[in-house]
């Protein structure tokens, strides 16, 4: 069944995002604009409870399905929730890194606000991408070096990316 309300990236592919208590899949890739977006109806995102039925709705709605034998790829953000609570004893950067990006993506497709730009936003942003990706800073390796205050601002953007994410997945 096609919903014609359902809007969504032209190709993409099943994102499943665990966080505590939730399960979801997410269709996920780039719109007609190169910009990272998920499925949506009315405004809202629409996520589903199995890759399958993530892959039918895709393939319902004429999207670039490419193989559907592939596995979907996993976000879990449930180390980046614990971190945040405090209760974890490192931050994982590939995690807290993911769920600023999808809080965008989520953004960007409901028109909702993310505001991620700032200074120390930006500071802490740069960071998170240092440590995922060294190379593209001439690293071998790097481990963020946090003041005070990049602390403060990254437990505030992740809270808010992880609000966003499951009121998304909701």
């Amino acid at each position: 069944m096609v919903d014609a309300l359902l809007t969504g990236p032209v190709e993409g592919y099943p994102l499943r995002v665990v966080l505590p208590g939730l399960d979801r899949v997410l269709w996920w890739g780039p719109d007609a604009n190169d910009q990272d977006v998920v499925a949506a109806s009315g405004g809202h995102p629409v996520s589903w409870a199995t890759p399958d039925q993530c892959w039918a709705a895709a393939a319902g709605n004429g999207w670039d399905v490419g193989d559907p034998d592939s596995a979907e790829t996993l976000m879990d953000l449930r180390g980046v929730v614990d971190w945040n609570r405090r209760r974890g004893l490192a931050l994982d950067p590939v995690g807290a890194l993911n769920a600023w990006n999808l809080a965008g993506d989520v953004a960007r497709t409901t028109g909702g606000p993310w505001h991620d730009r700032s200074r120390i936003c930006d500071a802490c942003y740069d960071k998170l991408v240092a440590a995922n990706l060294p190379y593209l800073f001439d690293r071998s390796g790097y481990s963020p070096r946090w003041t005070r205050r990049e602390l403060q601002n990254l437990h505030r953007k992740l809270g808010e990316a992880i609000t966003l994410i499951t009121h998304a997945l909701r």
